[in-house]
């Protein structure tokens, strides 16, 4: 069921951000929306989609939010890899919270499956604790660093990495933001109802003629 969330309830400067005018009102919409719940955006390819994101993450870094944006591929190299992205991003960018970490015999076997990583001092683990331990170890990332994660095009997530992002979305503490050329819930089913939805509408023409104007120079 369509959820609209106030925008005042944004934690983050509500000031425009200097991308396209007819875009500012979604724009703080989505900002808004973060602050209680998750978001995801959909739309066919090119109505968007990643210039509203790059906005929505502008504010998030003026802030001083730390953002991890990683992007689904059509043609991933390795299993889950979104969610590999996203435990790399940490340890190249925040050690220090990968390294304090609670250890145990589960969490150092789902990183070592995680990064393909043959290692016969860990144990065996099912697919089922593979998906708790990742999304109890990414969450944690999250919250520690108070970062706001970011996946462009879910589409073409694995299931894996798409029961990790639901297990994610699904925690209070997590802000996450999704991109896909469709609802996620038609896509991935009931573990992502919690996300609010937005539909990003074509560009007008006043916009392409704004778009352009920003990015060629005037003569």
């Amino acid at each position: 069921e369509p959820v609209t969330v106030a925008a005042s309830r944004a934690v983050v400067d509500a000031r425009p951000s200097g991308d396209l005018l007819q875009r500012r009102a979604l724009e703080q919409q989505v900002v808004g929306a973060l602050a209680a719940r998750p978001v995801a955006l959909s739309g066919e390819a090119g109505v968007g989609k990643s210039t509203l994101v790059r906005a929505v993450i502008t504010r998030f870094e003026a802030a001083g939010r730390m953002v991890v944006e990683v992007g689904a591929s059509a043609d991933p190299i390795r299993p889950m890899e979104v969610i590999a992205e996203i435990y790399e991003r940490f340890a190249a960018d925040r050690a220090d919270l990968v390294d304090a970490l609670p250890e145990s015999p589960a969490a150092a076997a789902a990183v070592a499956r995680l990064l393909g990583e043959r290692r016969s001092d860990v144990p065996a683990i099912s697919r089922e604790q593979l998906i708790a331990e990742l999304s109890s170890l990414v969450a944690r990332l999250l919250v520690a660093s108070g970062s706001v994660l970011v996946v462009e095009d879910v589409h073409w997530i694995d299931n894996g990495s798409a029961e990790v992002i639901a297990e994610l979305a699904n925690g209070a503490s997590c802000t996450v933001l999704v991109t896909a050329r469709q609802a996620v819930e038609e896509l991935f089913g009931a573990g992502w109802r919690r996300f609010v939805q937005l539909d990003v509408p074509p560009f007008t023409m006043g916009e392409v003629r704004e778009l352009l104007h920003q990015a060629l120079p005037v003569r």
